[in-house]
């Protein structure tokens, strides 16, 4: 995919994620949408503990 940020221009390799139909659909605004969900479960890629003004949090990536 080629993208430009501030007239700075790039070519971005995205990861294709195999997905399927997800049980779960909803009505917004009158239009009916539903969901797809990835057909393997994503790697993890561990937790990062942080503090921001004293409070400690955890960013899971």
């Amino acid at each position: 995919m080629h993208l430009s940020y501030r007239g700075v221009q790039y070519d971005a390799d995205l990861a294709a994620v195999e997905t399927v139909q997800s049980p779960t659909s909803g009505m917004y605004r009158g239009a009916r949408f539903s969901f797809r969900i990835p057909r393997r479960k994503l790697p993890d890629h561990g937790t990062l503990r942080l503090s921001y003004r004293g409070a400690a949090y955890e960013a899971h990536l």
